[in-house]
């Protein structure tokens, strides 16, 4: 028997519509818009979790509340860096 070797396809051989970029894109914003719903959710645990415990009463409530606010802080600066970013790309883009 003969062994012929198969031929690789490939919907971007002969991207004339330009399928890979928009499938690029697409990706990238999908998971843009995944991590930006995880980080909303997460704030959202937070803020419920400063509800719930309001004024602490106990040493252990107090310390629940300290890790929140800086796990808080750390989220929050995390998503201002990530707007900075955007920010600068844009500016970039638009200035090209």
């Amino acid at each position: 028997m003969i062994m012929m070797k198969r031929r690789k396809r490939s919907i971007f051989r002969n991207d004339f519509f330009g399928i890979k970029d928009k499938l690029f894109m697409w990706r990238i914003t999908n998971s843009i818009k995944k991590r930006n719903h995880w980080m909303g959710k997460l704030l959202e645990s937070m803020l419920n979790i400063t509800v719930s415990i309001s004024i602490p009463t106990t040493e252990e409530e107090a310390v629940k509340l300290e890790k929140v606010y800086e796990s808080y802080q750390n989220l929050a600066s995390e998503i201002e860096d990530d707007m900075k970013r955007m920010h600068e790309k844009i500016y970039d883009w638009r200035n090209d």
